[in-house]
């Protein structure tokens, strides 16, 4: 099976884990100038996938795309920001270390960006509501 094969499998698979979390939005974030407000850099529209994990106590966030922009994108990006939107459009924000372990880029081994944040109790996102 070929890379592009994979990736679309790896959509449809994500894609299926999502119709059973309806409302869920992933944006990766960063902070606006001196301030605690947010703005976005991206919504990630592709399917993705999160999940937490216990060893390194962050949660992953996945997605399987092969568009270029991605890297710059992430590369941009200090927060995702994840979650259904409450009645105020807020969902919340974990933290990106810069560290490159935490940014995972696809390569021939990986083909799926990944990303580890740590919630940030009090931070959340204002999700855009021209979005």
């Amino acid at each position: 099976m070929n890379r592009d094969a994979i990736i679309r499998k790896a959509k449809g698979a994500f894609g299926k884990v999502q119709g059973l979390m309806p409302g869920y939005r992933m944006f990766l974030l960063k902070r606006e100038s001196h301030s605690k407000v947010f703005e976005s850099v991206a919504e990630i529209t592709v399917p993705f996938w999160s999940k937490w994990n216990s060893f390194r106590e962050q949660t992953r966030f996945m997605w399987a795309d092969e568009a270029a922009e991605w890297t710059d994108l992430v590369a941009q990006s200090s927060h995702v920001g994840y979650g259904v939107p409450d009645t105020d459009s807020l969902i919340h924000a974990y933290v990106i270390s810069y560290d490159a372990r935490d940014r995972v880029e696809p390569n021939a081994a990986n083909l799926f960006w990944k990303l580890y944040g740590t919630r940030e109790p009090d931070e959340t996102f204002e999700v855009p509501g021209d979005v």
